[in-house]
């Protein structure tokens, strides 16, 4: 790539585009670039190339003889009629999908006015294209020139380190880019998202394509009518535009918060929990295959119990839930000795000690400044007392704490007789209510009821509930951008 830029200030032009990227670029003989002085070709002693418009008016015009001749100098120079852009607020908007275009050509001039403009008849006699950066004035073309070619170069093969970068960075299917980040993992009280320190390249990818979504939809939306998307991108997208037109309604009084994966950390403890039920048997390995069955195994029970229309309470629920695990992963034989009883009662204590995640204290502090705070949660005193006890410490309470061994109701029945009842208790209509939760069974026990929901994944766990929440985060802080329309601003 050639770039010729006719200019009445070169060395502005060259001093920019000799650094950085496009500086060893140029060094590499990636993309060429020489800025042709126009007054240079004035036919005047002193090198004028402008004067006063016909007509009158303010300003000075630059005359078309030293712009056309510069511009055919050049052409004679090269063997060519290059392409001519020039730079003006009257053009077409600078896109990507434009330096996408120009960056095939092979030469390309770059024409920058000055004063109040270039006489028409030059403009008429070489120009190909009128491009603007921006609906503003500027004292002349170069720094949008500039601009454009900086955009342009990165397309070139071989520009940039990684062609990657190229592809994927703002505006690549018309999206913008997704958040950045590098060390440390937590800067003043911020902490880098958990999916990009977890390795899972998929989950990484999956979490990167969303977020450039919604950011595209928050900040440029109207860059969403060209944007290129699979058909479950397409649903992600419609559910975020009716989330954000719900918040804009909403005007909440009550935020609900589950307990476990929304405010405490009860996976931290699995290392912890497998210890003490494996003893000298304990592996890594073996910690997470009894994990995942924990899990499995406690989800069918969840469905079995609400299709029987069965309250069973935590130790009888987790109870069951061991006797799974055992005969799945063969902890209960001879050689481990595991009995479901034991496991069972590790499970629900260290429950208790789970650590609270980072962003609860600060976020809690400044929701409680303007909302009524509860927790609705699937535990048993036993499994939520330790984690309270510690949020009083930092100055947390909770107005209400509704806990389905408390009620004889779990918060995920179908019927939303568990959040029926939050609502009653608190005398508040259920679209006051925003509950945040981390799983299926927050969304449709809360969505049953008329509460609205808030799904929360800080691990990027793909969602596979029937019922759609009305908004997801990642952080507990990201729910502060449902809570500023609709009156709900902080």
């Amino acid at each position: 790539m050639n770039y010729h830029i006719l200019t009445l200030f070169p060395e502005m032009v060259m001093g920019g585009l000799k650094n950085s990227i496009i500086g060893r670029a140029m060094e590499k003989g990636l993309i060429t670039a020489e800025a042709v002085n126009i007054r240079d070709y004035s036919a005047d002693r002193h090198h004028h190339v402008d004067d006063y418009p016909y007509g009158g008016g303010a300003g000075m015009v630059m005359q078309p003889g030293p712009v056309v001749e510069a511009y055919e100098a050049l052409s004679a120079r090269i063997g060519k009629r290059p392409r001519v852009i020039y730079m003006t607020p009257q053009g077409r908007v600078f896109t990507q999908k434009i330096a996408e275009e120009l960056a095939r050509e092979e030469e390309l001039v770059f024409l920058c006015g000055h004063y109040e403009g270039i006489d028409e008849r030059a403009l008429e006699l070489i120009v190909t294209d009128y491009l603007s950066v921006g609906d503003y004035v500027l004292t002349g073309g170069e720094l949008p020139a500039m601009v454009m070619i900086d955009c342009i170069s990165r397309l070139v093969p071989g520009v940039l380190n990684n062609d990657e970068s190229a592809e994927f960075e703002s505006f690549h299917d018309n999206l913008l880019e997704y958040p950045q980040y590098t060390r440390p993992e937590e800067f003043r009280g911020k902490r880098v998202p958990e999916v990009l320190l977890k390795g899972d390249h998929k989950k990484i990818e999956a979490w990167r394509r969303e977020q450039s979504i919604r950011r595209t939809m928050e900040r440029r939306p109207e860059l969403m009518e060209g944007a290129v998307l699979t058909k479950a991108e397409n649903a992600y997208a419609d559910g975020l535009k009716r989330g954000m037109e719900k918040a804009a309604r909403a005007s909440y009084r009550v935020l609900s918060f589950d307990l476990f994966q929304t405010l405490a950390d009860v996976n931290a403890r699995i290392p912890e929990i497998w210890k003490e039920i494996l003893g000298e048997h304990y592996t890594d390995r073996r910690a997470r295959t009894g994990a995942e069955a924990v899990v499995s195994a406690y989800g069918k029970l969840l469905r079995d119990s609400f299709r029987k229309s069965k309250f069973l309470d935590m130790e009888e629920m987790y109870l069951r839930c061991s006797e799974e695990v055992l005969r799945v992963t063969g902890f209960g034989g001879e050689k481990f000795g595991v009995s479901r009883e034991r496991m069972a009662e590790v499970i629900l204590k260290n429950h208790g000690q789970a650590p609270v995640y980072e962003d609860v204290v600060s976020v809690l502090k400044k929701l409680g400044e303007r909302y009524r705070l509860i927790l609705s949660s699937d535990a048993s005193p036993l499994m939520a007392e330790g984690v309270l006890e510690r949020l009083k410490k930092e100055g947390i309470t909770f107005e209400q704490v509704f806990l389905s061994d408390e009620l004889h109701i779990c918060k995920g029945r179908p019927d939303g007789a568990f959040f029926d009842t939050v609502v009653r208790t608190l005398g508040v209509r259920p679209e006051e209510i925003l509950h945040i939760g981390d799983s299926p069974s927050d969304v449709s026990g809360a969505a049953a009821a008329g509460v609205h929901t808030c799904l929360i994944s800080r691990d990027y766990t793909p969602y596979k509930g029937k019922v759609q929440p009305d908004y997801r985060i990642e952080s507990l802080e990201e729910v502060f951008r449902y809570l500023s329309g609709g009156g709900n601003a902080l």
